[in-house]
């Protein structure tokens, strides 16, 4: 068990117990048809649980139609199910390994267990009629359908894996850096060591981060608070693999450039429209709304965006070919 670095979003919980919810009832009249030969005895049962007459009342009379149960059972039932459900989509991503034992098992008996203690406690009578075998039954039924719904679904990343400035949004003046933080065993060579380091950061970060690290559009870099929490290995991290949602990895197992001749020979100049307009968030990449400080881009300056990377293309795009001697 761990936290999650990857979660299902509460819709895929609200669809699991709705499918849970079909399941449960299947089993539940399959019960009441080959037991009582109706299946309004495990619905009549089950809103006994808030009703006195239908406590009491006997098994033939449990068996007969009961409009009242019937509103009952039915608002307790889906209720009950969409919040377990929802708790499915929550635990889920906790036990990732073994999801779907971890739903249509492990939880199905606890839940079960549980219901049974707190009947005994609270409702003996109650506890008395259910045929704990077939409550089971339901259970592991709602657990399978359920755990396979949410499972299913595409996950969203969390911020687990953010360091904690970019997570609180600092970038207030702070404190100095300490000199000497970072011992170089941590194989991180610094700006002033690195060649060609002005023309990297101008090519890749400045158009967000600013000239020198301030007054751009993103996270300003040349800010002493941020320098102070945020260690080399970090920054080495996020400069590699992004930010999720907000900035993408400059690595080459990651991502590469944009005006790369190859990858501009596969796409249209739509797509890079589209790309321009909309962003990629899936890469971290902002939308129209968010490449210029403080207003949205002109459709002129889209259209300027979109021509300049059309004009990086190459006749023949690739790596060349050996030639044969």
């Amino acid at each position: 068990m761990r936290l999650p670095l990857e979660v299902y979003p509460y819709s895929a919980g609200l669809k699991a117990g709705l499918a849970g919810a079909a399941a449960m009832a299947l089993v539940g009249c399959l019960f009441g048809v080959l037991t009582h030969g109706s299946i309004w005895y495990p619905i009549n049962l089950l809103a006994a649980a808030g009703s006195a007459p239908l406590t009491g009342a006997t098994d033939a009379e449990l068996a007969r139609f009961s409009p009242g149960g019937l509103i009952l059972a039915s608002v307790a039932h889906l209720s009950l199910s969409i919040l377990v459900g929802i708790v499915y989509a929550a635990l889920l991503p906790i036990f990732s390994r073994r999801p779907i034992l971890t739903a249509g098992l492990a939880i199905p008996v606890l839940m079960s267990g549980i219901t049974w203690a707190l009947l005994g406690v609270v409702n003996p009578l109650l506890n008395e009629r259910i045929e704990w075998t077939w409550f089971i039954a339901s259970q592991v039924a709602f657990g399978l359908v359920a755990g396979w719904v949410v499972s299913r679904t595409e996950r969203i990343a969390t911020a687990q894996t953010l360091p904690l400035a970019l997570r609180a949004g600092l970038e207030a003046t702070g404190l100095p850096r300490p000199a000497g933080a970072d011992p170089p065993a941590d194989g991180i060579a610094s700006a002033q060591g690195t060649s060609g380091f002005d023309r990297l950061y101008g090519a890749n970060c400045a158009g967000c981060h600013g000239a020198n690290g301030q007054n751009g559009a993103a996270l300003s870099l040349n800010d002493s608070v941020y320098r102070t929490i945020m260690d080399s290995i970090a920054v080495r991290r996020a400069v590699a693999t992004g930010v999720p949602g907000r900035m993408p990895g400059n690595s080459e197992a990651r991502s590469g450039a944009v005006y790369d001749p190859s990858y501009l020979a596969l796409v249209s100049d739509q797509w890079l429209r589209t790309a321009t307009i909309v962003g990629r968030p899936e890469h971290g990449m902002p939308d129209w709304r968010g490449y210029v400080p403080g207003r949205p881009m002109t459709n002129t300056e889209i259209a300027d965006v979109v021509a300049w990377l059309a004009a990086q293309r190459v006749p023949f795009a690739g790596q060349p070919y050996v030639s044969r001697r």
